[in-house]
């Protein structure tokens, strides 16, 4: 899985370069790591986000769950695996 921000300093602000519709899936991760997801439709988002290095050797997984996002959200969160058992939410966005 790639996440070629992983050693750049993000600016709030900057803009997004990169867009994927997201399919919703328990099993496998995104392509790319988000630094952002559209919610495009209301529901839940179930998502495992993107951990630090002390967490990933310890195995640490940081799963949680959005409830009620609103229709036409940016969620400013870096994330890796959009869960399809705990989301509602349609019309995903990917951005990077």
């Amino acid at each position: 899985m790639a996440d070629r921000f992983s050693k750049d300093e993000v600016i709030i602000g900057d803009a997004y370069v990169n867009a994927n519709t997201i399919t919703p899936d328990d099993a496998n991760n995104l392509s790319q790591f988000t630094r952002a997801i559209w919610v495009g439709g209301v529901g839940n988002l179930g998502v495992q986000m993107v951990t630090n290095p002390d967490d990933v050797a310890a195995n640490v997984e940081n799963n949680v769950v959005f409830i009620a996002v609103p229709t036409a959200t940016l969620l400013k969160i870096r994330v890796k695996k959009v869960f399809a058992a705990n989301t509602t939410a349609t019309n995903l966005v990917a951005l990077w």
